[in-house]
């Protein structure tokens, strides 16, 4: 099974999220597995998530070597 996982984007005054709630939901119909990362200032509440796995802020550096990651912008340093 193919393993999603959208970090937190972790650049001042970034708002956005690779995907939206209504993605994560196709998504997991598809037979994703879905991790998406908390991040207090997205636009979209991790509460609108619903049935994706959960992750802290720049858990990303530590995902499984089998997910695949993804996001708005550039992977800062780990």
């Amino acid at each position: 099974m193919t393993h999603l996982w959208i970090r937190a984007e972790e650049r001042p005054n970034e708002k956005r999220v690779g995907v939206t709630p209504n993605g994560v939901k196709s998504l997991l119909q598809a037979g994703f597995d879905v991790t998406i990362e908390h991040d207090s200032t997205r636009a979209i509440s991790i509460e609108s998530y619903s049935g994706a796995q959960v992750a802290g802020t720049g858990d990303w550096r530590s995902a499984p070597k089998e997910a695949l990651l993804l996001g708005s912008r550039n992977y800062p340093k780990k």
